[in-house]
This record gives structure tokens, C-alpha cells and sequence, in this order.
């Protein structure tokens, strides 16, 4: 069996951020996806020392910098969106306002360590936030990912117009890990109503 987006989810889940905030998800109801984004993060490059330039029992690999396993990785979906409340106005309140249905959501940055033992640097300005995304694409053995961390550019959401339907590409920046799942996390829709 082929596995096809048609027969997956793709959520957008929020982070906690304090006890009084509860992690949110929306699900993107669409068809015809095109999805891409990295299966795991790069590894720090190594540096060949050799004396004077020849091979011999000395030489030996020195590990470069972290810049490569910290720096953020391209994530893309592009697709129709149907005409619901959660492919038009709720998916457009969570990047616009970081609220969605009135329920505040919390930045996932710092949720995770790329490096073991050191979590990821929040950003400077609180006002970005970053989300984990999931998708899952169902088969006789599913495949999925959650990829941590993933800050949206405010510049870099594009919706298009066409004579077969408007097309939604949102561009997003993986900063934190990424890890192989079975299933989506649970958690609250945005379109449940307050207590």
C-alpha cells in the first residue's frame, strides 16, 4: 500500500508555557498536500588533522561547532484549504494573533536540547513563537514525525488564488529535534470552549 497525505493528519500543536496555559492543537483539514521537511537534524561536521599534511597514525577527526545541529531546518506544506472554520479563520487567528477561539497559545522554543543535556535557547523577542508539528500518514505500518520547535516567519505564508481552489504554502523553520511517532499527541482543540 502506497502511503498518501490523503490518509494522514497533520496538527499544529501549541506549547504549554505555564501552568495556567493548556497545550492546544489544530488540525488542518486539506487536500492535495505537498509536505517537506527533514527526518533528523544534521551532525556537527568533522575536521581531518593530519601532520603536515600526510596520513600517519597521528591523524585523527576534531569535531567542529554545534552551528550545524542548532541551526534551523526547512519545513513546507502546501495545500488546499477546504471551507471550514478551521482551514480559514482559525488557522489564520494562530499565526496572526497566537490566539485562537480565545485560547491563548504558548511558544514550544526551549522545549527541547539538541545538544544532550542543554535546552535550546528561547528567542529575544517573545513575541515569536514556535510550535511543534505533527504528521501521520496511516498504512499497514504507520509512518510519523513530530518536529519540535517550528517558527512560522510571519513574511513567508502565502495564500493563492486559482480557478480549482485557493492553495495555503506555509514556510516554517525547525529549531528544535526531530523524532519518528506513531501516533498525533493528544491534547485540546482549539475549537473547544472555555470552562
Amino acid at each position: 500500500m502506497l502511503l498518501t497525505h490523503k490518509d494522514g493528519i497533520l496538527r499544529l500543536l501549541s506549547g504549554s508555557g505555564t501552568t495556567s496555559e493548556i497545550a492546544y492543537y489544530l488540525e488542518l483539514l486539506f487536500t492535495d498536500a505537498n509536505f517537506s521537511a527533514p527526518v533528523q537534524r544534521k551532525k556537527t561536521e568533522e575536521r581531518l588533522v593530519m601532520d603536515r599534511g600526510v596520513q600517519d597514525a597521528h591523524g585523527h577527526y576534531a569535531q567542529g561547532g554545534d552551528d550545524p545541529v542548532m541551526e534551523p531546518l526547512p519545513l513546507t506544506v502546501s495545500c488546499k484549504i477546504n471551507d471550514t472554520v478551521s482551514g480559514v479563520s482559525y488557522l489564520d487567528e494562530w499565526f496572526r494573533s497566537g490566539k485562537v477561539n480565545l485560547h491563548p497559545l504558548g511558544t514550544t522554543k526551549g522545549d527541547t536540547s539538541n545538544v544532550s543535556g542543554v535546552s535550546n535557547p528561547p528567542f529575544i523577542d517573545t513575541t515569536k513563537k514556535c510550535y511543534n508539528v505533527e504528521c501521520v500518514w496511516d498504512g499497514s505500518t504507520d509512518l510519523g514525525y513530530r518536529w519540535h520547535e517550528v517558527y512560522f516567519p510571519p513574511g513567508e505564508q502565502t495564500i493563492t488564488e486559482a480557478e480549482d481552489g485557493i492553495t495555503l504554502s506555509l514556510n516554517g523553520q525547525v529549531y528544535g529535534t526531530i523524532i519518528r511517532i506513531s501516533g498525533v499527541t493528544t491534547g485540546a482543540k482549539v475549537k473547544n470552549v472555555l470552562a
